[in-house]
């Protein structure tokens, strides 16, 4: 299999058991101890148990929280992928309490991975649809 389906599908079982499954085993496996996160969550801590908590965050405030791909595309030691998240706002999040709300916001996300695993990521994600979902008064609808 060519390097860049390699890297491409390690990235669709990184996400797909971390996010989805809530198998952080799959961080320790998959991202490497020294990993930058260009653009980590707020008071995030360094490394793969940083991810592992943000993870957490979200899964506390979202246990049913789900990532869809909609687009992925690898490049070499890139691997670039558009996501749809959706879940249902069941506990504390950003200071915001529990809502019961469903929230879907769009997520892009690119990685860089050596020697098999994640050394680098940056993502981007709408966070005015995630925290206009989890208001009082939910979502607008569009």
């Amino acid at each position: 299999m060519a390097v860049n389906e390699t890297n491409k599908q390690r990235y669709l079982r990184f996400y797909k058991g971390a996010i989805n499954d809530q198998n952080y085993v799959l961080v320790d496996e998959t991202v490497s101890p020294d990993v930058i996160s260009h653009d980590a969550f707020p008071g995030q801590a360094t490394g793969p148990e940083g991810l592992k908590q943000t993870f957490a965050m979200f899964h506390q405030a979202f246990p049913d929280l789900h990532a869809k791909e909609q687009v992925v595309v690898a490049d070499g030691d890139l691997v670039a992928a558009r996501f749809l998240v959706t879940g249902t706002h069941k506990g504390d999040f950003m200071g915001q309490a529990a809502t019961g709300n469903p929230v879907s916001y769009t997520e892009a996300v690119f990685v860089r991975f050596r020697d098999g695993k994640i050394v680098e990521h940056w993502a981007v994600a709408d966070v005015t649809a995630l925290m206009a979902a989890i208001s009082p008064t939910g979502a607008p609808d569009h």
